[in-house]
């Protein structure tokens, strides 16, 4: 069972969790947080926009996220870990 992410362990369960992505996840969590929409990421990393939504699927279950404005909101709570 994944650890429930609270503002007092946040950053270090979000370091954690940052760990367990892929390159193509972290490559793909990066242009979500510069405003980038499924079609303009699927054009820059020469993949489907079928395979981006398949990776922010993951990245908001491995993140613990709800929503995909969670994950661009993540920015706002995360500016010292480097993707």
């Amino acid at each position: 069972m994944k650890a429930e992410i609270t503002s007092k362990n946040f950053p270090q369960q979000i370091k954690i969790e940052i760990n367990s992505l892929s390159r193509r996840e972290k490559e793909i969590l990066k242009l979500i947080i510069e405003g980038l929409q499924n079609k303009a990421i699927a054009k820059r990393l020469y993949i489907s926009i079928k395979t981006v939504e398949w990776h922010k699927e993951n990245l908001k279950q491995k993140l613990g996220f709800i929503t995909i404005n969670d994950l661009y909101n993540f920015d706002l709570f995360n500016q010292n870990f480097y993707l």
